[in-house]
């Protein structure tokens, strides 16, 4: 009977512990429920929040900026789009360039090997022709001086007087004067065919020139200094 007595009080406490757990959590849960003046609750992922109440005129305030800020996302994004976009075409630019730079740098190098080539294939050419000279001794071209008076040589040929019964010409030398004697501009001087066979040598090309130490070659050298005073 004693055992029974302690058994019905333990129940007691029991339940006299889980009803104050349970009027504790009702009255807690009555005054959450009971919201303040001004305020409201709305459900926001999935969770019932409290949050004060608004005026007509401050909600559309909040539309609009929550309108400009969508805006200003939009442009953002758009712009962040620009710069990934111009980022890529850099990086295309810059292969590009780097490709072209190679072809070009290729097609350099190839030229310089050509010309390297023609240049050696040029020396080896002269260098033969030179021999095939030596051995059939064949003579070099003869010093330049200004006795070449062939008249083959050169070119505008002008009379601008006479000397001892000589006519006396103004020319240009040719390009086969200067390829053969080096011979370049205006010059004057007489034609050796005005001068009479004695006074005249024909020389390794075949050109004639008047002949060294005669009284011809020293009135060249007599116009020279009365035309060119």
């Amino acid at each position: 009977m004693k055992n029974i007595d302690i058994r019905l009080k333990y129940m007691f406490v029991i339940w006299l512990v889980v009803l104050s757990i349970y009027l504790y959590v009702r009255s807690k849960r009555e005054n959450f429920m009971t919201l303040a003046p001004g305020t409201e609750t709305i459900m926001y992922k999935g969770m019932e929040i409290v949050k004060p109440k608004i005026t007509p005129a401050e909600e559309e305030q909040r539309k609009k900026l929550q309108a400009a800020y969508d805006k200003i996302k939009k442009e953002n994004m758009a712009v962040q789009k620009k710069m990934s976009d111009a980022k890529a075409n850099v990086v295309a630019v810059d292969k590009k360039t780097a490709t072209a730079i190679r072809n070009e740098k290729a097609k350099l190098d190839k030229m310089k090997r050509k010309a390297k080539a023609d240049l050696a294939k040029y020396d080896k050419e002269m260098k033969s022709k030179q021999d095939k000279s030596n051995r059939t001794g064949r003579k070099p071209p003869p010093k330049a001086t200004n006795k070449y008076s062939d008249k083959r040589l050169k070119d505008n040929i002008k009379k601008i007087g006479d000397i001892q019964g000589v006519a006396v010409y103004s020319w240009t030398w040719n390009n086969v004067a200067m390829s053969t004697y080096g011979k370049r501009g205006k010059e004057v001087g007489v034609l050796a065919q005005d001068l009479p066979p004695d006074l005249v040598i024909i020389d390794t090309y075949g050109y004639m020139q008047v002949k060294p130490g005669t009284w011809a070659a020293n009135m060249i050298d007599n116009i020279k200094a009365r035309y060119f005073v």
